[in-house]
């Protein structure tokens, strides 16, 4: 994965492709499925709650990239109701290829996740370099580290004071933004995928039979 570069990030905000349109403040992303288990109502109640404190000037966009799945239509609803469809962009399909420079370009990346089975998007921003902001659930914590900030997924008020933080903490910010790739490095995509299996196989077992 490439570094994050302000150059990347300003390809983005321009390519008509993603809609994202000009935006002094940047992007703040996720990347995942839109269903309830990650949990992307409390990131944007968090982001709401940032809006109207006014502390971030000018306002990062909220850019989700992921498949709609599982009674999605609840957090397009969250949305409405907050009043956030000029701010956030949410872009399916996104092709892969295209996924480096996304997280190259954001200024910040947030999983708040109810659980996780491994979190390979925590990991990918980790080696971009880009700060992380993640829920302590599932296996999250083991993946960031001390390389991101971990919050109670249900927490809004900790999500907002996480984020804001983060963008308005420089020394916050180069230091997350150093220890990623460096949190990264310890795991080969060959060991993320074993302990995906690993886990997978850990909640079949505590999964009641059907049978019977």
């Amino acid at each position: 994965f490439p570094p994050p570069t302000d150059a990347a990030q300003a390809r983005l905000m321009a390519d008509s492709r993603f809609g994202l349109g000009p935006n002094d403040g940047g992007y703040i992303l996720f990347v995942g499925t839109i269903e309830p288990r990650k949990n992307l109502t409390t990131l944007l109640d968090a982001y709401s709650v940032l809006k109207w404190r006014g502390t971030i000037k000018p306002m990062p966009a909220l850019v989700v990239i992921g498949q709609k799945g599982w009674l999605s239509d609840q957090i397009y609803t969250r949305m409405e109701e907050l009043g956030l469809q000029e701010q956030v962009y949410f872009l399916h399909g996104v092709d892969d290829r295209n996924l480096p420079l996304f997280y190259a370009g954001a200024r910040l990346f947030a999983l708040p996740s109810i659980y996780e089975g491994f979190g390979i998007p925590a990991l990918e921003a980790l080696a971009s370099g880009t700060p992380v902001v993640s829920s302590n659930g599932g296996s999250l914590p083991e993946v960031v580290g001390d390389a991101g900030l971990l919050l109670d997924p249900r927490n809004t008020d900790a999500w907002a004071d996480a984020i804001e933080r983060v963008l308005l903490d420089p020394e916050l910010e180069s230091r997350l933004r150093a220890r990623g790739p460096q949190q990264a490095s310890r795991f080969s995509w060959e060991r993320a995928a074993q302990e995906t299996i690993r886990l997978y196989r850990k909640v079949a077992r505590l999964t009641p039979s059907n049978q019977g």
